[in-house]
């Protein structure tokens, strides 16, 4: 039964929730969806290059009764690699709500001390850890741990975080 396009957009989704933040979404088949319309054949790889160009999400089928793929996923912000790859933004989302989930358990419970603040360095980086253990992140590092000097209630965490970048692109040369 033909769908509108937009469910592609509720496949999509699910994959988010089955697949590991840094799973790149690129090439990866859509399960369930038998096949597109529109796109192959219907555009030259230029103009899908274009359209791409624009942070549009391009889902293409190589043939008949295989399943149809996101030709490059992206974002709609095409302004860096980093923002516009669908995996890069995912496993930052995911690693920022996974720390701060971490350490919300901490809010209101004690008092700013040289003590707490070390606790939660450990914390924060056995978190970090965990994250790289998990393939999220390939680094995690805790870079600075203060007290707000402006809002004296306030822990200030800062970390440094290096997540997978995905194979977009291979170009290949072939020499005689």
């Amino acid at each position: 039964t033909p769908l509108p396009g937009f469910c592609l957009s509720a496949a999509i989704a699910g994959m988010v929730g089955q697949q590991a933040p840094s799973q790149s979404f690129t090439t990866l088949p859509v399960v369930g969806c038998t096949g597109v319309s529109g796109s192959n054949g219907f555009f030259s790889e230029k103009q899908l290059d274009r359209i791409a160009g624009g942070g549009t999400w391009v889902i293409i089928q190589e043939g008949t009764g295989t399943a149809p793929f996101a030709r490059m996923a992206l974002t709609s912000d095409v302004s860096s690699i980093e923002f516009r790859t669908d995996s890069i933004t995912k496993a930052v989302d995911y690693s920022a709500k996974f720390l701060r989930r971490g350490l919300r358990t901490y809010i209101g419970r004690f008092n700013i001390t040289a003590g707490f603040l070390d606790s939660l360095s450990h914390i924060t980086q056995g978190l970090l850890a965990f994250l790289v253990e998990t393939g999220t992140l390939i680094s995690g590092d805790l870079s600075n741990i203060t007290q707000d000097e402006s809002a004296i209630d306030t822990v200030l965490i800062d970390t440094i975080i290096a997540p997978p970048i995905p194979c977009n692109f291979i170009k290949l040369t072939l020499v005689i």
